[in-house]
């Protein structure tokens, strides 16, 4: 598998969705219903991976 993001780039949570899905770890379905649900602001601000998990 390649490296799908570089050393310091700032993770976001669509590219990671993205990736996700790719690598077949999340279905489709369930990455649209993530990036399509309203995040409060505490949930905004985490770190994409620490929200996913969350």
């Amino acid at each position: 598998m390649a490296v799908a993001f570089k050393p310091g780039q700032v993770l976001e949570l669509a590219a990671t969705l993205e990736q996700l899905v790719a690598a077949g770890l999340v279905r489709r379905a369930d990455a649209n219903l993530l990036a399509g649900s309203p995040r409060s602001r505490e949930q905004a601000l985490k770190h994409p991976l620490a929200y996913l998990a969350g």
